[in-house]
């Protein structure tokens, strides 16, 4: 192995903490959009259709009654401003 190849024992601790740090943010973000981080009066929570749009439809939806975006149970025939569409 030449030197342009070798790797130091700093450098290798550096990426090893970078790479640690990155996976404990990304699981703290997928634990917090899990559970909601938008109370449901923010976000014009509504426990029926409006304008047809039903959370079950909704690309945010977890089911059963769940939402990425917008906190507590969650009906599947509710709605709410951050409505996205689903894709066929």
């Amino acid at each position: 192995m030449d030197d342009a190849t070798r790797i130091s024992r700093r450098d290798l601790i550096g990426k090893l903490v970078a790479a640690a740090t990155a996976v404990a943010a990304f699981a703290g973000l997928r634990a917090r959009a899990k559970a909601g981080t938008i109370d449901q009066q923010t976000a014009h929570y509504v426990s029926h259709p409006t304008f047809g749009n039903t959370c079950s439809g909704c690309v945010h939806f977890i089911s059963p009654d769940s939402c990425q975006i917008v906190a507590g149970t969650i009906s599947p025939h509710g709605s709410c401003k951050y409505y996205s569409p689903k894709m066929p």
